[in-house]
């Protein structure tokens, strides 16, 4: 008798979270039949009403998808013969200047006189076309680029810089001389570098983490904090085989790490000093993929292949502490990469597969009936400006959710403000006083105040208000 109550107040527990599994949804995505190498999305906050998916295959070229229709379709968008192992998109510019340049690394096909790295091109611009974007990279000693990362930037701003990691190390551009490559850290002794990730925590403060795997299969992971020109070096001692080849980062405090493992995930919170296994441990499992919820870091996904090459994926709300496996229907190829949104309440991840093209994972943000006011935060999004710093105008993100309540949503949001404060908190702008339904709104502040006289330069404050239960306040720099 007293094993069953245990066993029932175990399955109580557990409910909330079955539930949310129930309402979980995976489901074929396109591209079906194609080896996908990378994924990338374009920035959500900047651009809301044309955000773009691009995937990367190993045999067939770049394809692109526009998210914010639901009846869009894959699009090819060239380099049908190369071989493409990694693509980002670099956001660019801003007010009618804004650009989306997306990055894609090659394995060069020398015998055939092919020794292109790494091509570039305008996504939105029409008559835009792929060049190469490889100065100062030897295909001879690189062999192909492992991935990809970049530095946003806005439209007054020099052109900020790109990364990229392959056998011997990590590898930068645009910072100081734009366009040409230099090697800013080198692998000790043999072994390779698989993965790169940039995050922008805090204002103006962006931080690398590159990792992948040295001598024998060790995991290394290293740390910038000031665009390369110095790194914190991590060697977790996990014992095994445990090369590294995926990284989440938290948005919201980057000393929370996951590292995707052969065998496991691990994670550290004090940015790196320590690294401890999450529950997923001891596997056979290639973890080649991670996927971190934008706004809340305890809830992720983990993929990878199994041994045979098969599709494993499990998520995790807490931290790493427990994981569910998911179970696709059907027979379907490893996973190789995966991005993560956050549209209205769900997060919506996006999985390239070896072979059965995308997937995508759509499960509740939270969990039901949780009308808290951490359930309400979560509702409702206030994006960072974008370009920041900036010196003419600059535009602010805001994303209204519609509560969940049972299987019915609430139809109208409250009573919406958004406002523009100086350091000593007096007023200076009101630029939103209404109602709104569900959405995702943009608004350009032109930095002046109520009058139209412009602001001195300095550090400001934006406050979003929605209704009583949620407030949101980011800050800006006015040049």
């Amino acid at each position: 008798m007293k094993k069953f109550f245990h066993n029932l107040f175990l399955a109580l527990c557990c409910l909330p979270f079955l539930f949310l599994i129930a309402h979980a949804q995976l489901e074929p995505f396109g591209l079906a039949g194609k080896r996908i190498s990378d994924l990338t999305i374009s920035l959500r906050s900047v651009a809301p009403y044309n955000t773009m998916l691009c995937a990367a295959t190993d045999s067939s070229g770049v394809f692109c998808r526009n998210l914010n229709s639901p009846d869009s379709s894959w699009n090819y968008f060239g380099l049908g013969d190369k071989v493409i192992t990694s693509v980002f998109f670099q956001h660019a510019g801003g007010g009618p200047f804004e650009v989306e340049i997306l990055h894609a690394g090659t394995k060069p096909n020398l015998p055939a006189g092919d020794s292109t790295l790494l091509y570039s091109r305008f996504v939105f611009e029409p008559g835009s076309e792929w060049v190469a974007s490889d100065s100062g990279l030897s295909s001879d000693s690189i062999v192909q680029i492992n991935d990809i990362a970049a530095i946003h930037f806005g439209g007054h701003e020099p052109p900020q810089p790109k990364f990229v990691v392959a056998r011997h190390g990590v590898y930068r551009s645009a910072h100081p001389i734009p366009g040409y490559w230099t090697n800013v850290w080198s692998m000790p002794g043999s072994g390779s570098m698989k993965v790169i990730r940039v995050v922008n925590p805090s204002l103006g403060e962006w931080i690398l983490w590159a990792a992948g795997e040295a001598g024998f299969f060790a995991p290394v992971l290293i740390k910038s904090t000031d665009l390369g020109d110095t790194w914190e070096e991590f060697f977790p001692d996990v014992g095994g085989d445990n090369g590294c080849y995926s990284l989440a980062i938290s948005p919201q405090n980057p000393d929370i790490v996951y590292a995707g493992l052969i065998g496991g995930v691990i994670k550290t919170t004090d940015g790196g000093q320590n690294w401890n296994f999450t529950a997923l441990r001891n596997l056979q499992n290639f973890f080649r993929a991670l996927a971190i919820n934008p706004i809340d870091s305890n809830h992720l996904l983990a993929g990878g292949t199994s041994p045979p090459g098969e599709f494993v994926l499990y998520e995790s709300r807490d931290g790493g502490n427990s994981w569910n496996e998911i179970q696709p229907s059907g027979v379907v190829a490893g996973i190789t990469s995966m991005v993560a949104d956050s549209v209205n309440d769900e997060l919506v991840v996006y999985i390239g597969t070896r072979g059965d093209g995308v997937y995508r994972y759509i499960t509740p943000l939270t969990g039901i009936d949780d009308t808290s006011p951490k359930q309400v935060a979560k509702n409702f999004q206030l994006y960072q400006n974008y370009p920041n710093p900036f010196n003419s105008s600059t535009t602010i993100g805001f994303q209204l959710s519609p509560t969940r309540l049972h299987r019915s949503r609430e139809a109208v949001i409250s009573r919406v403000r958004l406002e523009i404060y100086n350091l000593l908190g007096e007023h200076v702008r009101t630029l939103v006083n209404t109602r709104k339904l569900p959405g995702t709104y943009t608004v350009r502040w032109d930095g002046t105040d109520d009058s139209g006289r412009a602001m001195p330069s300095g550090v400001y404050l934006y406050r979003l208000q929605v209704g009583e239960k949620y407030s949101a306040v980011k800050k800006m720099v006015l040049l």
